[in-house]
């Protein structure tokens, strides 16, 4: 009989049993491995707040933003107080909001980049729509080191916000109505002197809000970010007002600079209100000339000028009248464009360099009777108009102050004088400045001269620019013996926000400030492409 049989062993199976165990072992420390990879790029490196000898301090939080995980870069967030922060508001401490885009250590190969805003009064748009805008700007293009930004004393999400609540309903009343330039300027300073007496009664020291106290601000907040960043130098990127504000910055702390970009260039030693007439009268001649400079543009628009001419004196008999959305409350605005304003819609319109391509075609269609084609150009003016980010009453006791001692109304007279095509519109801007009664202290004569540095700097300019236009760079770098100035012959205002050849020259320089390694694009410029009649 044969002995019975053992059960025997499976060896197939106890292999296919042990592969197992390995692969949900592998599969365990993967899992395990990768939540504490996300975690530490969840995570930034641990901070201690920051406090300097005068009393500014550097309060880090966790980030009030949303932005998707991304194993390059995470941000940082942390509430500046400025030395005089105490005294400035009274009960309500000073405290600006500060947002870092840090790059991970393996990706960063330079100093960190402080970005200063414009207006004065501009935000540097820190909630999530913003924050995803910049970030987006350093993944797109490159940028070498970590990025800073902060709101101004005054703006953006700062404490106090200086913004006048009652002006944008002002506005929204008065352009459904024709009025006179007259009136128009006289009800916009009525709701300015009613926010001036809010903030008075407030207690606000609306002197501290200037452009000195705003360089002063951000060298305490590079010294505060100088160990937790590990700079050793800084570079300052401002566009619009935040080149004068960087200009301030290159005259009290050269030391701290390794290089600056200076995007549409608005130099201290030019007086706001001075400048006005050369501006206004300037919108119009460089679109005209800008045409006619430009073969296809002048065959297809022979009659520009009188077609300028024709729609001014159309809008004197008959204003336009038009309907936009509220950009605030997205319900529809009526609008009615007067000479005045037309003159501000072409103002605004050449901000932008795809409006500056439109121009010739939509004033000509205007004046041949279809004034519809100007829809885009209103729209674009009252969403500038009416921006709710933009706080007011800074803007205004930054102006006020920069501006030195007030004008003599000859003086300013005798400016307009010069620039009769305009005067009708500039003539009353004298007699209805805010300055007059928005009452504080006025800068020293030294910051009203022009910055003389030796920092390297970048200047960028736009030929179509009508607030900053080229000759201000030209002349502000006649005292930067370090500094070159690039002109974009299509462009408007704010050249790194409109121009791919301008962020990468302004990357390049930002890598390489003493020598550059400029784009081939900027061989390759070309006048404006004018939309031509189909």
């Amino acid at each position: 009989m044969p002995l019975p049989r053992l059960n025997p062993v499976d060896t197939s199976s106890n292999a296919m049993l042990q592969s197992r165990h390995w692969l949900l072992g592998f599969l365990l420390f993967f899992i395990s491995s990768l939540g504490l990879l996300l975690w530490w790029l969840a995570t930034p490196e641990p901070v201690a707040n920051v406090r300097l000898s005068n009393g500014a301090e550097l309060e880090w939080t966790p980030c009030w933003f949303h932005l998707p995980l991304d194993w390059r870069r995470y941000p940082q967030c942390a509430y500046f107080y400025p030395a005089d922060a105490n005294r400035v508001a009274g009960q309500q401490r000073l405290k600006l909001p500060v947002a870092i885009l840090r790059q991970r250590a393996w990706l960063r190969d330079g100093e960190p980049l402080l970005y200063l805003a414009g207006g004065p009064g501009g935000a540097a748009f820190l909630d999530d729509v913003g924050i995803f805008y910049w970030q987006s700007e350093l993944e797109e293009n490159a940028w070498a080191g970590d990025w800073v930004l902060f709101d101004q004393r005054g703006a953006g999400l700062s404490t106090p916000k200086l913004s006048c609540t009652g002006v944008n309903d002002r506005l929204r009343e008065m352009l459904a109505q024709a009025l006179s330039p007259e009136e128009d300027l006289r009800q916009l300073n009525a709701a300015y002197a009613d926010c001036y007496a809010h903030f008075s009664a407030a207690g606000v020291d609306l002197s501290a809000f200037n452009t000195e106290r705003n360089a002063q601000d951000a060298v305490e907040l590079m010294q505060l970010l100088q160990q937790p960043l590990q700079a050793q130098q800084w570079n300052l990127y401002g566009v619009s007002y935040g080149t004068r504000l960087a200009l301030q910055v290159m005259r009290i702390a050269p030391q701290s600079l390794r290089s600056v970009i200076l995007d549409s260039v608005y130099p201290p030693q030019r007086h706001a209100l001075a400048e006005l007439p050369f501006l206004l009268d300037r919108a119009q001649a460089v679109l005209l000339t800008g045409c006619q400079a430009t073969p296809k543009c002048q065959q297809a628009y022979p009659n520009l000028a009188q077609d300028f001419a024709h729609l001014l004196q159309q809008v004197q008999e008959q204003p336009f009248d038009f309907e936009v959305l509220d950009p605030e409350t997205i319900i529809p605005l009526r609008v009615q464009i007067t000479p005045a304003r037309w003159q501000d819609v072409l103002f605004v319109a050449l901000y932008h360099w795809d409006f500056i391509e439109l121009l010739p075609s939509v004033i000509n269609q205007a004046a041949q009777g279809d004034p519809s084609a100007l829809q885009p150009l209103v729209s674009a003016y009252v969403d500038m108009l009416l921006d709710a980010n933009f706080s007011d009453a800074m803007n205004l006791s930054v102006e006020c102050y920069d501006m030195g001692e007030a004008l003599d109304e000859a003086a300013y007279q005798a400016q307009v004088a010069r620039y009769p095509k305009v005067s009708q519109f500039a003539a009353s801007f004298w007699a209805y400045s805010p300055c007059r009664f928005w009452r504080n202290q006025r800068a020293t004569a030294e910051f009203l001269t022009p910055v003389t540095s030796a920092v390297p700097t970048l200047l960028l300019s736009g030929y179509y620019d009508p607030v900053t236009p080229p000759q201000w760079a030209q002349e502000t770098a006649k005292t930067l013996s370090h500094s070159r100035v690039l002109l974009f012959p299509d462009m408007g205002h704010g050249l790194i926000d409109s121009s791919e050849c301008a962020t990468h020259a302004a990357v390049a320089f930002e890598r390489n400030p003493t020598a550059p390694a400029l784009p081939e694009c900027l061989q390759d410029m070309e006048a404006a492409d004018f939309v031509l009649p189909e």
